[in-house]
């Protein structure tokens, strides 16, 4: 099946949930809470978590 020209093909973006696990990061980091991420530290998901709390606050 050929692609129409006219058809976007440009990268989604987040889910909602992904989005929401994104901004509790950054308000609970700005709040000055310690923040404990479980996951894989080369999966995308936490590297774009860990990427939205505030310098020197992940390990």
């Amino acid at each position: 099946m050929a692609r129409s020209p006219s058809r976007s093909w440009e990268r989604p973006p987040a889910c909602p949930l992904v989005t929401k696990v994104h901004n509790e990061a950054r308000r609970f980091a700005d709040e000055g809470y310690d923040i404990l991420l479980i996951g894989q530290q080369s999966h995308d998901e936490v590297v774009g978590t860990t990427g939205q709390a505030r310098t020197g606050s992940t390990s």
